[in-house]
């Protein structure tokens, strides 16, 4: 499947990072739950704790994206990475929270907190 292929090659541009686990590809319960963890016996280094989602396209984000706020409490903010400038994600039914969340998101890239 071409989108895990890239989630191995991402991961693997990023394994010698020592701020952060970059693993994939990884399903999403795997990624969020340590219960599917436990129930799988997986034995990866992310154990249903990801801190952050990577996607393949702005398709799948999307709808991510809208079942984790309308489905659970998730607090969220997003930005598009790889641009010559961060470029903040949001939707017109966002809360000031979330908007708020993902300027900070930006705001950290452009001084070289995330990348």
């Amino acid at each position: 499947m071409p989108s895990s292929v890239l989630a191995q090659a991402v991961a693997k541009q990023f394994e010698t990072r020592s701020d952060a686990v970059i693993a994939g590809p990884i399903s999403l319960d795997l990624a969020l739950s340590p219960a599917s963890v436990a129930h799988k016996h997986y034995e990866g280094v992310i154990q249903g704790d990801a801190d952050v989602l990577i996607v393949p396209t702005i398709d799948v984000g999307n709808v991510l994206y809208k079942a984790l706020m309308l489905f659970t409490d998730a607090r969220s903010g997003g930005t598009i990475v790889g641009a010559k400038v961060p470029i903040v994600l949001t939707s017109r039914s966002d809360s000031v929270d979330s908007k708020l969340t993902a300027l900070a998101f930006a705001i950290a890239q452009l001084k070289g907190g995330a990348s």
